[in-house]
């Protein structure tokens, strides 16, 4: 394991990079979307569960919970919180970059605005309690592992939040062949 300096502000330390499956840390960020403000929201998901990447795991999961948070309160603003829904969608791109993208169908970003989302602070929210700062820890986060967050949408149909990080290589099965290339001829 490597040692990576927290990017959280807390002054947590040194936090461990981890191999892991976005998949499992994608759906421990529903659950806890479901669990906290958000459980009817209409969540559909599509992606490849062999998709790796190294990272903190615990901060990884915080980026999704915030784009997931943010994408059932664009819902909520809409006026229908069951209205289309959230996507969330993962796959490896041809340039060995895991892509996860969450989508919703909501409120949108005013165009006026959409240059200034991952500004530390900045907020449309008129919720007291939102500080504005999710989008900017989360991309924060992020790139120190060589991630990148952006951010496309129109104020009729929703937006998509895309992160993307470097891939890892799935975990190799080891083969017959392997064994037997191995010089002990025991297999």
């Amino acid at each position: 394991m490597l040692n990576a300096r927290s990017s959280e502000g807390s002054g947590s330390g040194d936090a461990e990079l981890s191999l892991v499956n976005v998949g499992g840390l994608l759906a421990a960020s529903i659950a806890e979307l479901r669990a906290s403000h958000h459980p009817s929201a209409r969540i559909t998901c599509e992606f490849d569960d062999q998709l790796r990447v190294l990272c903190v795991p615990r901060e990884l999961q915080q980026v999704f919970v915030h784009l997931l948070n943010n994408a059932a309160e664009s819902l909520n603003q809409a006026g229908d919180p069951q209205r289309e829904g959230i996507r969330v969608a993962g796959w490896r791109s041809a340039q060995e970059r895991t892509i996860v993208e969450i989508s919703d169908t909501g409120s949108g970003i005013a165009p006026e605005h959409l240059a200034h989302v991952f500004e530390d602070a900045f907020t449309t929210k008129l919720d007291d309690l939102q500080t504005g700062r999710e989008l900017a820890l989360s991309r924060g986060l992020i790139a120190p592992w060589g991630g990148t967050i952006s951010v496309r949408c129109s104020s009729q149909m929703g937006s998509s939040f895309r992160v993307e990080l470097p891939s890892q290589p799935p975990p190799r099965r080891t083969t017959r062949s392997d064994l037997e290339g191995n010089g002990t001829g025991q297999l």
